[in-house]
């Protein structure tokens, strides 16, 4: 069984708060009991993207860094997202960026014309798993020092096909509000709380 204690801080002024939060993780048979893959296994993350400049480059730098290739579609960034991940793109090998739509931007954010990119892309690669990734967004393991793709090789292997993931909101707070791209997310946010998104928890 492994715990982890996250202390959380806010509205202290009420006696009945809750300062610890203890998430219990227990081993139910093979399916936790994580054991290392020797496979190779492909891996591609797809970003949308508009306006992250001052989180999108860290973000790809964690997937590499964790074995996964990724493939950004800006829609046309103005805050120099896309100059930044371009430069980045000739030292990175696993990362490709394009622009959507190819020529000129959108008067209005075509959202259903976006996952529509999103399906043709993961059609036209040849990789073994996909991920439709979020600009703001770090997925983990659940197993400690082990990789995301080292853990998508566990889980191919017992013969699944799908992921879901356990959501943690990390809000800015006062201590946070001056986040920028020289600071390490995961580093830099120290409180969080569980999504509330009812999908979440399906």
């Amino acid at each position: 069984m492994l715990s982890k204690i996250i202390k959380l801080k806010g509205a202290i002024s009420n006696p009945n708060y809750k300062k610890t939060l203890v998430l219990i993780f227990i081993s139910v048979k093979k399916y936790t009991l994580y054991k290392p893959i020797n496979k190779n296994l492909t891996i591609l993350a797809i970003i949308t993207l508009y306006n992250e400049k001052d989180i999108i480059l860290q973000n790809i730098k964690y997937l590499i860094n964790q074995g996964i290739h990724v493939r950004i579609i800006d829609n046309w960034s103005t805050d120099g997202s896309y100059k930044k991940i371009k430069l980045l793109e000739k030292k990175k090998v696993g990362l490709s960026v394009e622009r959507f739509p190819k020529y000129k931007p959108t008067k209005y954010y075509q959202w259903k014309k976006l996952l529509k990119r999103v399906e043709t892309i993961s059609k036209k690669y040849k990789y073994d798993w996909y991920i439709h990734y979020d600009s703001n967004e770090f997925r983990e393991s659940p197993w400690l020092g082990i990789s995301l793709l080292n853990e998508i090789k566990f889980v191919d292997s017992l013969g699944f096909n799908a992921l879901d993931f356990t959501v943690l909101n990390y809000r800015f707070r006062k201590s946070t509000c001056k986040f920028s791209s020289k600071y390490e997310p995961l580093n830099y946010f120290k409180y969080c709380e569980f999504g509330s998104h009812t999908g979440h928890f399906i």
